[in-house]
């Protein structure tokens, strides 16, 4: 009942005021890449493999846009209805470990309120996806890892080959599957040493494991029978370093800036309590630390271009870790008082940092990166609700052409997403201009002679020095003074 209870709660707290904060980019793209593959599959099924994404969030993303209007809603219900799955696997996962009922309803409730998953499990991106399949890899690797049956190795190859087709990041999680015989072999009540260590590696639920990780890294080769495949390790190139780059100096860059940097990322959204409630079990704990370093160190090392939301997979390794702190804690009244206080404040931190996040977006405590991306810069989707009714209206009356900055993104893609099977949407054409354009596009001029036109951009690429043919209609601007989006009407 007690589960039911958390569930409903996980429900209605991401619900609320799902799409007060306005689309991102990334979120544009990804419901638009499930529109065009639901209306042309033979054409556009695997298309997100083109800009080098797995498909399977986008495939999994479109009953939802079959269910409900709103397409950012809809992308963003999926994300919900992922979080809610994977905070049900997070207190299996405390269970497996040990923990006592009251330690897994804990670690659900911290799934739900905890701004490392409560932020992004509003959000219709791939990586709430992709940690629910992390998370269930670790659950069945663990449970194979002590009872080494088929069952076990089959789920486990599953659930990991999933994550293979939700991002190639999850390659990424195969140095923390590794650490899985040491994580099975830390709850058994014996002290560690080396030559169980060894034993422990040395045995069939190792082996299987490593069968399970093989069959996975079958499924994810089952891609190859896209043409497109090659082009899901291209845009790597793109984000991260290369060898020679590192050892030319770039280390320099990942270790006084980028490592620093990103592990405060990880405290601040899962809060500093969370470690300090770590501390009060050493056993699991330090592996899973260990676990989560071998995931974020190689990350960090190569990543060129990394974001918060990448490393979200810590938050079930660090949830766990808090929650087993916690019930070490409590059975030794010397500390049971501090891990009450220190469980007190991570809730209420948590609390009131995702609550702010519902009620007032703009506002959001985001660290600097995240703020620029969803609050600030182009990528932040303010007043494209606005200008989707504006046009909404207009193409009742008759044809409408929109040129949009950008070729995909937040521009167009953050305005296609809402034409797209809707009444009167065949009287409506949208296409992208390019970032800046300093002179209005001769296609654009040309429909201003029979339809009505107009351009969308934002303020700070606005540099046309000729603004003759061009009428301001309205100006939609972003939090703290950053740049507006501007709808400007094409005239003759």
């Amino acid at each position: 009942m007690k589960k039911y209870l958390l569930l409903a709660l996980f429900l209605l707290t991401h619900f609320l005021f799902l799409t007060k904060l306005p689309v991102f980019s990334d979120e544009a793209i990804y419901i638009r890449w499930a529109q065009v593959a639901f209306n042309e599959p033979q054409k556009y099924a695997f298309l997100p493999m083109l800009d080098g994404k797995p498909p399977l969030h986008v495939w999994l993303m479109i009953p939802f846009l079959r269910i409900f209007s709103d397409p950012l809603f809809a992308g963003r219900a999926f994300s919900v209805l992922a979080g809610a799955l994977t905070m049900l696997v997070v207190g299996k996962l405390v269970r497996l470990l040990g923990g006592k009922e009251r330690e897994e309803l804990l670690a659900m409730a911290l799934v739900v309120v905890v701004p490392f998953w409560f932020l992004n499990h509003r959000m219709a991106l791939a990586d709430g996806l992709l940690v629910l399949f992390f998370s269930m890899a670790l659950y069945f690797g663990l449970r194979l890892c002590m009872k080494p049956r088929r069952f076990e190795m089959i789920a486990f190859a599953l659930s990991f080959g999933a994550a293979l087709w939700v991002k190639t990041t999850a390659l990424f999680f195969i140095p923390v599957y590794a650490c899985l015989p040491l994580l099975a072999l830390s709850t058994e009540n014996k002290k560690i040493s080396l030559n169980a260590i060894i034993k422990t590696y040395i045995s069939r639920a190792t082996l299987k494991l490593i069968i399970g990780g093989l069959l996975a890294g079958g499924l994810f080769l089952l891609l190859k029978f896209s043409p497109l495949f090659p082009y899901l390790f291209k845009r790597s190139e793109d984000y991260t370093f290369t060898i020679p780059q590192l050892l030319g100096g770039e280390w320099k860059v990942v270790l006084f800036d980028s490592l620093p940097q990103k592990l405060w990322w990880i405290v601040w959204y899962m809060t500093p309590f969370a470690f300090l409630l770590s501390l009060f079990e050493r056993k699991k704990n330090s592996v899973l630390f260990l676990m989560a370093a071998a995931y974020v160190l190689p990350l960090i090392i190569i990543g060129r271009v990394l974001y918060s939301r990448y490393f979200l997979p810590t938050a079930v390794l660090f949830t766990l870790s808090a929650v087993i702190g916690y019930g070490r804690a409590r059975q030794q009244k010397s500390l049971q008082n501090i891990a009450h206080i220190l469980m007190a404040c991570f809730l209420v931190f948590s609390i009131v940092f995702s609550g702010i996040s519902v009620f007032k977006p703009e506002s959001t405590p985001y660290v600097q990166l995240d703020r620029s991306q969803y609050l600030l810069s182009w990528a932040a989707g303010y007043g494209i609700p606005q200008v989707r009714d504006y046009l909404t209206e207009r193409i009742k009356h008759g044809k409408v052409t929109v040129g949009a900055e950008g070729y995909f993104g937040t521009l167009p893609d953050g305005l296609l997403m809402y034409f797209d099977h809707v009444p009167n949407g065949g009287n409506i054409r949208i296409d992208g201009v390019g970032v800046s354009p300093e002179v209005i596009p001769q296609w654009v001029l040309d429909s201003a002679k029979t339809s009505e036109t107009y351009l969308l951009l934002n303020d700070d690429r606005f540099h046309m020095a000729d603004k003759s043919h061009l009428q301001l209609v309205s100006s939609y601007p972003r939090p703290d003074h950053a740049p507006s989006l501007l709808l400007l009407r094409v005239v003759r």
